[in-house]
């Protein structure tokens, strides 16, 4: 069974896989993931939209380069391995969050 699926092309994801994880959810494999010079490019638009995921890209960036990485290689990590009681109550929580009702929307 698949714990994720890649949004890119649907190849099951599994712990231990190298993956990408988006700040938004979404999950793409090694193939369809950005480049850590892709994330840069991308850098300018993202602040605008949330400047601690841009300061985190910003330190992943700099780790990797620190480590001997290099720009061209692909973002991504190894989907950390959970318990089966754990990913059970993570699924559970996802599919609450699916179904509670939309926030209502303040006055002012």
């Amino acid at each position: 069974m698949s714990d994720f699926a890649c949004e890119g092309c649907g190849k099951e994801l599994h712990q231990g896989d190298l993956a990408h994880h988006c700040a938004d959810g979404v999950a793409l494999c090694e193939a369809c993931a950005p480049t850590f010079q892709d994330m840069l490019d991308e850098m300018p638009e993202q602040a605008e939209a949330d400047y601690e995921v841009t300061a985190g890209v910003q330190a992943w960036i700099a780790e990797h380069l620190s480590a001997g990485g290099a720009l061209t290689d692909k973002a991504v990590r190894a989907i950390p391995t959970v318990s089966e009681e754990d990913l059970a109550r993570i699924r559970a929580a996802m599919e609450d969050a699916e179904d509670a009702p939309a926030p209502l929307e303040t006055q002012h």
